[in-house]
């Protein structure tokens, strides 16, 4: 039947909905619809099972809604929710380190086939999307085509012939050893001149797949 509470949308009733656990571990749900993550690919895939989604209710200081989750050396506030997850067979790389999930993985990673399946049990914030990411680029063996490029600075690769291109209105300066394409001599670094580009060819290697970091199994630290 349609309602005016749902535009546009369709709503259903006599549903009945169990309040006990279903196989996967996770209570709520029914034969036709599932009101929690248990029934996704997470168990297979991911390694781990959802359960309760918890709301983060904002600080009656700061009025700011957030968690703290330790990731290694950095710690960054997690928002909106903070999934209770269950590790099955996924390394645990992050915990929250307050709120109700406290001590709870907070960042999955498990292998699956030949790949990797991430999981993030709430929304990061910049510093830990910034950390999360690269993280899944490194373990993934991906790494910049040149390193420590300056700000406003693009490098693109296609085989061996490297472009570089100075978006900015200033002079700058990049590291980069190979062979100027155009004159054929042997470079070091470049000195590009405000919009200019440069064509080197840097022979191709393939780098080792590294794991960007270990388990994090009883990192339940609160944030100070």
């Amino acid at each position: 039947m349609t309602t005016p509470l749902f535009p546009g949308g369709v709503a259903a009733s006599r549903l009945r909905v169990y309040d006990w656990p279903d196989a996967d571990g996770v209570p709520g749900g029914s034969p036709h619809l599932h009101t929690a993550f248990g029934a996704l690919p997470s168990r297979g895939v991911g390694g781990m099972g959802v359960g309760a989604l918890t709301t983060i209710a904002p600080d009656t200081a700061t009025d700011a809604a957030r968690v703290g989750v330790r990731y290694g050396d950095v710690i960054f506030d997690g928002g909106l929710v903070a999934e209770h997850i269950h590790a099955r067979g996924a390394d645990v790389l992050a915990r929250f380190a307050d709120g109700l999930a406290e001590g709870g993985p907070a960042l999955t990673r498990h292998r699956h086939g030949a790949g990797e399946a991430w999981y993030v049990a709430t929304h990061p914030d910049a510093a830990g999307i910034d950390a999360i990411v690269a993280a899944v680029v490194a373990g993934a063996g991906i790494r910049p085509v040149v390193e420590n490029l300056p700000a406003g600075v693009e490098a693109a690769r296609r085989g061996d012939l490297v472009t570089v291109i100075n978006h900015t209105d200033a002079p700058v300066s990049v590291d980069i050893e190979g062979t100027d394409a155009e004159t054929g001599a042997a470079v070091d670094h470049l000195e590009l001149d405000p919009q200019q580009v440069a064509f080197i060819r840097v022979a191709v290697t393939r780098p080792e797949t590294e794991q960007a970091i270990a388990p994090a199994e009883g990192l339940a630290v609160p944030v100070a």
